[in-house]
């Protein structure tokens, strides 16, 4: 492992060891930059200590629920039912998780093989670029599973919804005959 220089109180850095320290930290600070990205993101901490994507609840769902269920408690419920007990679901969650997570880890290795084979002013522009092509393909890949788990969301609220409206009008329909007006529903 090679570190930098340090100074002594009484003996400063020459203008060489100035320079090598520069150079150091130039090659450095791309792949540092990498790793604050994922500390950021928690990544590293949630894969290494949350299997979620194979017992529990897979991390990138719990973004992707706010989105598909747009705060209505009909489809939250619906996600929440589907999530107990489908198994479809679970699949399609899971193989969501999978397209965004070997994207990200795609791009966490792009960037450190680039901090250490190029240039670190092709790497300050290229490591945005990675994250940009990461993302592209995270939305790509993990397309037709959100297409299938929007789906399976809608169709479980809608049936949710039809199952309440039936037992609504049988309730009225009831009502109706209990006070002898056969066809009658009140609004």
């Amino acid at each position: 492992m090679i570190t930098g220089y340090k100074a002594a109180r009484n003996r400063p850095l020459t203008r060489g060891q100035k320079l090598s320290n520069k150079a150091l930290a130039a090659v450095r600070a791309p792949v540092e930059h990498g790793f604050a990205h994922l500390k950021n993101w928690r990544v590293l901490g949630k894969v290494r200590t949350d299997w979620s994507a194979f017992a529990g609840q897979p991390m990138v769902s719990v973004g992707l629920k706010p989105v598909l269920t747009k705060g209505d408690p009909v489809r939250i419920a619906a996600w929440d039912r589907l999530s107990a007990g489908s198994a479809r679901f679970r699949r399609a969650e899971r193989g969501f998780t999978l397209a965004w997570g070997l994207s990200l880890v795609g791009e966490c290795a792009a960037r450190v093989v680039g901090a250490y084979t190029l240039p670190v002013s092709t790497m300050a522009w290229l490591s945005t670029v990675f994250l940009i092509g990461a993302f592209v393909v995270a939305f790509i890949a993990g397309a037709p599973f959100h297409n299938r788990i929007e789906k399976l969301v809608e169709a479980e609220a809608e049936a949710a919804v039809s199952g309440v409206a039936e037992h609504f009008e049988t309730e009225d329909r009831d009502r109706c005959d209990r006070r002898g007006r056969r066809g009658f529903r009140h609004r």
